[in-house]
C-alpha cells in the first residue's frame, strides 16, 4: 500500500475516532483532538512500517 493512501486512512480513522467521542461520551470535537488520535496511531503504524520509513515518519510525528 502506498504511503500516502496509509495516511489518508489514518487521518479518516482520527476524523471517526473524534466524531464517536462527540457522540458515545460527549466530548466536542476539536482539531486539536483529532490531530491528537492521528498523531497516537501514525506512531503506531512507524511500529510496522518497512525500515526505510520509520525515520521519515517520526520526523513527521515530530512535526506535527
Amino acid at each position: 500500500m502506498p504511503f500516502y493512501i496509509s495516511i489518508i486512512i489514518l487521518m479518516s480513522w482520527a476524523i471517526w475516532m473524534v466524531r464517536n467521542d462527540l457522540i458515545l461520551r460527549g466530548i466536542q470535537p476539536s482539531i486539536q483532538g483529532c490531530k491528537d488520535h492521528f498523531k497516537r496511531e501514525f506512531a503506531l503504524a512507524s511500529l510496522r512500517a518497512k525500515r526505510d520509513y520509520p525515520d521519515l515518519m517520526s520526523t513527521c510525528i515530530d512535526m506535527m
